[in-house]
């Protein structure tokens, strides 16, 4: 199913305190992650329609994402329409993935702990 547990140990949030305080009372609790772009501050559906493609196997549920992708499609159109309109911002973008590869293209080993936490080494 593409799930992984995360050693992720940066800031905490709501959340992470909430896991906690299950924990304590012994309820069990999971957390759900999507990496989506860090420069879109808006709902992103293709986040919502990558969680659900893993869940509905899990969950044994057969439920249609076309209504989701539609959304996903329509929100693909409105960035590209902004960003197009925004010379600086295309060019902002284009930096903040350049460096985002970098950082995973950096060194071989780090490369490979990418490819390891995305589950994209046992292909």
């Amino acid at each position: 199913y593409d799930v992984r547990f995360s050693d992720y140990e940066g800031p905490a949030s709501i959340t992470t305190y909430l896991t906690v305080l299950a924990r304590r009372k012994n309820v069990e609790m999971v957390n759900i992650v999507v990496e989506i772009p860090m420069y879109v501050q808006a709902p992103n559906p293709k986040g919502i329609r990558s969680a659900c493609r893993v869940l509905l196997p899990l969950l044994g549920l057969d439920l249609s994402l076309d209504d989701l992708s539609k959304m996903c499609d329509e929100f693909e159109e409105n960035v590209d329409k902004i960003v197009g309109e925004r010379p600086d911002l295309a060019e902002q973008i284009r930096k903040l993935e350049e460096n985002y590869d970098q950082e995973i293209l950096g060194d071989e080993e780090s490369f490979r702990e990418w490819l390891r936490r995305h589950g994209i080494d046992r292909i």
